[in-house]
């Protein structure tokens, strides 16, 4: 629990100062905006703030969550040597391809297939959840910014279907 307690109180604290000192200083954004949500502050604020919800969050339930046992481990599941380290690498190799794919399929359909494969790379047990929204995630930002902010985003292979 107090573990939880300093990890909740930390994050609460960099949000804090990304509010108060880390924003202000390091992103300006023009008088001009027409709309707030297109303002170079706007993103980072949210953030800032989900930080902040995120950090009380951990922390009431650190203070509510009854104090659990020691966890047992478990003989039916043995730990595989080195499968994190496969891992690791494998995330570091999935990031180069995604980069590399970012120019000739797009970024929509290189995040789907990113977010894909990081469902299975991270074996997920929500895997139906966890495709759904690598395919909705990049779609629904791609339309926020090309027909609310105005800002194309390179599609690839699929330009003119979407």
């Amino acid at each position: 629990m107090r573990m939880n307690l300093v990890l909740a109180g930390g994050v609460s604290i960099i949000g804090a100062l990304l509010l108060w000192w880390g924003i202000p200083e390091a992103v300006t954004s023009p008088s001009n905006v027409r709309l707030p949500i297109l303002a170079p502050t706007f993103w980072p604020i949210i953030l800032a703030w989900g930080l902040i919800g995120i950090g009380v969050m951990v922390g009431i339930k650190a203070v509510l969550a009854p104090e659990l046992p020691e966890p047992v481990e478990s003989a039916a599941a043995p730990a595989v040597p080195g499968s994190g380290a496969v891992r690791v690498v494998a995330l570091a190799l999935l990031m180069i391809v995604y980069y590399l794919c970012l120019a000739p399929l797009g970024m929509v359909l290189s995040s789907t297939l990113t977010g894909i494969a990081l469902t299975f790379l991270v074996r997920s047990s929500h895997k139906v959840a966890s495709v759904f929204t690598a395919v909705l995630l990049p779609l629904s930002i791609y339309l926020f910014f090309r027909h609310v902010a105005g800002v194309p985003i390179p599609l690839g292979l699929l330009e003119g279907l979407i």
